[in-house]
């Protein structure tokens, strides 16, 4: 994944004021871990007006769902229940024919609540003027305890030792 792609995709919506916080692997190496990732997950604030501005920012930048639905249907919330309950869909994947362009997951439902996270979200800078908001380091354990796949179990292991850190740094 490309530097510039990252600064293509977060310069539009940091500049449509899109609110929004990264999880999973960028999040990740974020918090301190590097390792490798090939998608950014994200989760949007679902207010019908923030997830509209999001998806039109996505179609500027030539993004397309992976499945057969215009991109503008996930503002539906009732699409998106639909979705949860008959698909057991988690996040909504796009992908961009640039292959430059990371795909992006977004959750389908926010799994916490917004407000407070984006509140403690942590800004992570991949250039200058350009920030990520970035889950917190306990919510991020939480996500990936949560998701309880073989790589959600790795960084958890490594993801400990720095909240073990940053404890430590408290106190």
């Amino acid at each position: 994944m490309k530097v510039e792609s990252l600064i293509a995709l977060f310069e539009a919506l940091n500049n449509a004021e899109v609110r929004y916080l990264v999880a999973g692997g960028l999040a990740v190496i974020a918090h301190g871990y590097t390792r490798l990732t090939m998608d950014v997950d994200m989760v949007i604030s679902l207010d019908r007006n923030n997830i509209a501005n999001a998806l039109k920012r996505f179609n500027e930048l030539r993004y397309r769902p992976r499945i057969p639905v215009d991109i503008m249907d996930f503002a539906d919330p009732e699409r998106r229940a639909m979705w949860i309950t008959e698909k057991n869909m988690k996040v909504f994947s796009l992908f961009n024919p640039d292959p430059k362009m990371p795909p992006v997951d977004i959750f389908v439902r926010e799994p916490f609540d917004f407000e407070e996270e984006y509140r403690k979200a942590i800004a992570f800078w991949i250039d200058e003027g350009i920030w990520i908001p970035v889950v917190g380091l306990e919510t991020l354990v939480h996500m990936k305890q949560e998701a309880n796949r073989d790589k959600d179990v790795i960084d958890i292991s490594y993801l400990k030792i720095l909240l073990a850190d940053e404890d430590h740094e408290e106190k």
